[in-house]
């Protein structure tokens, strides 16, 4: 099975969403109950909301491009 297709298999899921970069980054920042969830077999990176029971998924490599461009469009401290 290619990656494509296993990740084809995730979307068919009921309780699976699959979202943006950020916002899985403002998820996994929020006070909301989250569990890891990550499927390594599909490439993604997950969190397990139980008290929605839903899954949210990222592709790693969506997620780690957002991570890269938010570090370099990031102004670097200055001592004043």
């Amino acid at each position: 099975m290619t990656l494509a297709q296993k990740r084809d298999e995730l979307r068919q899921e009921e309780r699976t969403r699959f979202i943006e970069p950020e916002e899985f980054c403002e998820l996994a920042v929020s006070s909301r109950k989250l569990v890891r969830s990550d499927v390594s077999a599909a490439s993604v990176k997950g969190l397990y909301s139980p008290d929605d029971n839903l899954y949210y998924f990222v592709e790693e490599e969506r997620l780690d491009n957002f991570r890269t461009a938010r570090i370099i469009d990031s102004q670097p401290l200055q001592i004043a």
